[in-house]
């Protein structure tokens, strides 16, 4: 019954594709963690906890806004 969905879900990707790359939340978060790269920390935890920190940084506010 719902799989009309799908049939439109593929129309409209096939009809507007993907946002160009500016507008993409994907590239935002690229851009995101490249900012925080060079400041990476060396060791065990420390990296895990910046790593934690970007998603929820990253993800959060896209959330939110969708």
């Amino acid at each position: 019954m719902r799989l009309w969905w799908l049939g439109l879900a593929l129309l409209l990707d096939v009809v507007f594709g993907d946002p160009p790359n500016r507008y993409h939340p994907v590239a935002w978060m690229g851009r995101w963690i490249d900012r925080w790269r060079p400041r990476s920390p060396r060791g065990r935890v420390r990296p895990l906890l910046q790593g934690g920190a970007i998603v929820v940084g990253g993800v959060v506010p896209v959330w939110f806004v969708g």
